[in-house]
């Protein structure tokens, strides 16, 4: 496998790739920090025996209010959507198959986070985490 990337003037390039028993894959992204708050992404994947996709997005964060997009050549679209203020967190998505999450995230302080979250499959959860 192998990886190369630079960064020339806010402008992001990544290439990766790999060989395995079943042919050779490769990956091609690049993304572009168009000011402080909107950054654009385009990629190219080759997986070993299937069709490239090609996918493009944006995402911008302001106010902590966070909007990304991405759409692919396959059909294959997603949308994010999150808000952050202190330690408090909420995110929303939403893909082509009308799948949906949503989350909520909480610091307790002391390395403590409550985290909870529903889907569009009837899922649900809550806990917390401690990280020291």
């Amino acid at each position: 496998s192998f990886s190369a990337s630079t960064t020339q003037s806010g402008m992001a390039f990544t290439l990766t790739g790999s060989e395995t028993a079943s042919g050779t894959s490769a990956s091609l992204a690049m993304s572009y920090a168009l000011n402080d708050t909107v950054t654009i992404t385009a990629d190219t994947d080759q997986v070993a025996g299937a069709e490239s996709v090609q996918t493009v997005g944006a995402s911008t964060t302001l106010n902590g209010v966070s909007v990304s997009i991405e759409s692919a050549n396959n059909s294959t679209w997603d949308v994010d959507l999150g808000y952050t203020v202190g330690g408090f967190a909420l995110t929303y998505g939403v893909d082509e198959t009308d799948g949906w999450t949503a989350t909520a995230t909480a610091a307790l302080g002391g390395g403590a986070t409550f985290q909870a979250g529903v889907d569009s499959e009837d899922s649900s959860y809550a806990g917390v985490s401690f990280a020291f």
